[in-house]
């Protein structure tokens, strides 16, 4: 708490990022599936608008740094032949990949907040993230949707 009504908060968020894209043609299979584990540092300034009983309504805005952590890669092909055999031919192969610049966005949002226990608090957020190009070299949604709706539930601890 900075005062009876204004809030920072931080914490740690986890972020898994997968998407898969798939090219058919005439007996030919092509698929890229790219996958990134991501580690984030939120920061958030928190403002209580409406306080019912124990029960609190805040409007909350801040920003976000995220580095992924282990990324990976994986294409197949496979191709069958006509012909009077019938024969093919798959192939797999995958490798560890990662994002050179650390991802950034920005944050607003109303959030409901109720003491269970102590400085123990269930809350719940809704909002809207803008994130902020970092030149990746690799497609997320991150590069793909600059606005997403970010929607939280959890348990919080005061300090």
């Amino acid at each position: 708490d900075l005062t009876p009504k204004l809030q920072i908060e931080t914490g740690l968020v986890y972020t898994f990022l997968s998407s898969e894209t798939t090219n058919k043609a005439e007996g030919f299979v092509n698929t890229e599936k790219v996958q990134f584990h991501y580690l984030g540092i939120p920061i958030n300034l928190n403002y209580t608008l409406l306080s019912i009983n124990k029960l609190n309504l805040f409007v909350t805005a801040g920003a976000m740094i995220e580095k992924d952590l282990d990324g990976e890669i994986k294409y197949s092909e496979a191709k069958n032949i006509v012909s009077e055999m019938n024969t093919g031919y798959a192939n797999e192969t995958s490798s560890n990949i990662n994002q050179k610049n650390p991802q950034f966005s920005l944050a607003g949002g109303v959030g409901i907040n109720y003491p269970i226990y102590k400085k123990t608090n269930l809350f719940g957020k809704i909002g809207g993230r803008y994130y902020i190009n970092a030149n990746h070299e690799y497609k997320t949604y991150y590069s793909d949707e600059k606005f997403g709706l970010d929607i939280q539930l959890g348990i919080k601890f005061n300090f």
